[in-house]
């Protein structure tokens, strides 16, 4: 299989498993099965206590959602394994600070989504066991995002990563603003769009760390992440547009290229 390593492809399943165990295996192939649908990694989330997630996000009414979808955490190990045997990274989300110790033997990366993307204690936990963490930018105000810069700043990209995001499901397209990843030198994108194309423009505005949501081809559409999420065949293509940016961006050095080099007998001379 080929590992791509200019960008980091992340296949996000979120609550697409529908809670069935062998449905979430099966999308660890959906989301990294040939040799162009490669991901390197793909992510679960997981949180211990519904009400707990629901009371910090505000949001008492989707408890009973979270309790539908929520991840056992006796499938870590298990989806870990599957991850494994294809040499796939395994990532796992949390939103509680009890539940980084659980998830924390079987990641070899953190992720922090956007909600708790200003709560520093929160960061400091998961700082404790010295693995990288991800961290998408979601919601954030310019002011609040230059605390979360000076904090890279300070720990160093090599322990923290940010990641452009709108938090919207799914994201419009004249909401995407890609621009801002230049614009404030962020690491990577977390997409919500559902746009097979939305990762090879991403790429070329800079991010080099790309997460999209996937769902598996018998997802129903009561899923609360279907509407934003690409089917199998739609990732493949994703993944696809990523790599052929990646070829097609280049070094930006003006040079005659082996293409071209034929054609240069055709060149006029410049008048002196």
């Amino acid at each position: 299989m080929n590992r791509w390593t200019s960008c980091y492809m992340i296949g996000e399943i979120g609550s697409c498993h529908e809670r069935f165990l062998k449905e979430a295996k099966s999308m660890i192939w959906d989301v990294d099965d040939s040799e162009y649908n490669c991901a390197n990694a793909v992510k679960f989330q997981y949180f211990s206590d519904s009400q707990k997630v629901s009371a910090k996000r505000h949001a008492p009414e989707y408890a009973d959602m979270y309790e539908r979808y929520r991840l056992p955490a006796d499938w870590l190990p298990e989806l870990a394994a599957e991850a494994a045997l294809h040499g796939t990274d395994f990532m796992c989300t949390v939103y509680l600070k009890e539940d980084i110790a659980i998830v924390a033997p079987f990641v070899k990366t953190f992720k922090i989504a956007s909600c708790d993307a200003l709560d520093r204690d929160f960061l400091n936990a998961h700082l404790e066991y010295q693995k990288p963490i991800y961290m998408s930018v979601g919601l954030l105000t310019e002011p609040e995002l230059d605390t979360v810069l000076r904090w890279r700043e300070e720990l160093g990209r090599e322990h923290l990563k940010l990641l452009y995001c709108v938090s919207a499901y799914p994201c419009p397209l004249d909401e995407v603003n890609l621009s801002a990843i230049t614009r404030y030198d962020l690491d990577g994108f977390s997409d919500h769009t559902a746009n097979p194309v939305m990762g090879a423009l991403a790429y070329a505005a800079g991010a080099r760390i790309i997460e999209a949501h996937v769902r598996a081809h018998l997802t129903p559409r009561s899923n609360p992440d279907f509407g934003h999420a690409l089917d199998p065949k739609q990732w493949c293509t994703y993944v696809k547009n990523v790599r052929a940016a990646e070829l097609a961006i280049g070094n930006g050095l003006k040079q005659t290229q082996p293409s071209e080099q034929p054609l240069r007998k055709f060149l006029a001379c410049a008048s002196s």
